[in-house]
């Protein structure tokens, strides 16, 4: 996938690969962090780590710096952009998603 990222936008030079971080569906959402985990350590064992982000590892992959997320709390400051083209100020970006559907 960063290989084509790489061919198709050479001017990005940052990613976030965000695991996903909730307050009241870490049940529902386990799976989806334990398959996070297992592709960073896949990753961290491949690729140079190169420093960090507020805690979270940089890591260089392709030519591009990505920042692995795994953060619950940070004094960091984000707008979360998702596909469907919704924008939230949400930290937990499970939340800001539901909450932005909520509001219609």
């Amino acid at each position: 996938m960063l290989k084509n990222i790489q061919r198709q936008f050479p001017q990005i030079d940052y990613i976030q690969a965000r695991r996903i971080s909730t307050d009241t569906r870490y049940d529902f959402l386990k799976e989806d962090i334990e398959i996070y985990e297992q592709k960073y350590k896949e990753v961290s064992q491949t690729f140079e780590t190169v420093g960090n982000f507020y805690g979270a590892q940089l890591i260089n992959m392709f030519r591009k710096s990505v920042c692995w997320w795994r953060t619950v709390g940070t004094s960091a400051n984000s707008l979360n952009y998702f596909t469907d083209g919704i924008i939230s100020d949400n930290y937990f970006v499970v939340e800001g998603y539901l909450n932005n559907y909520r509001d219609k």
